[in-house]
């Protein structure tokens, strides 16, 4: 059985940081905007600054899980459960 306290599944869209590739470029014909990003999983970890996010978790003995995505609160702009487990 999955362990309680990891039994959200959710979306969260959230602002990440970008790249700007090399070579000169005009600061007047560039653009500095944040990328959005969609990310989807189950929330192993929730504190008043980070949310982490993993695509599999386990209960095989102890909860487990495989991968992770710490996102920051402050980045994140909505958050929809999707399931509960």
């Amino acid at each position: 059985m999955i362990n309680p306290k990891l039994n959200s599944f959710v979306s969260i869209i959230w602002k990440d940081s970008a790249s700007i590739e090399n070579g000169w470029k005009y600061v007047k014909d560039s653009t500095f905007e944040p990328v959005e990003v969609l990310s989807v999983g189950f929330v192993i970890f929730k504190s008043k600054e980070v949310i982490v996010l993993s695509a599999n978790i386990s209960n095989g003995g102890l909860p487990a899980y495989n991968g992770g995505m710490i996102i920051y609160r402050k980045q994140i702009t909505n958050i929809s459960d999707l399931a509960k487990y």
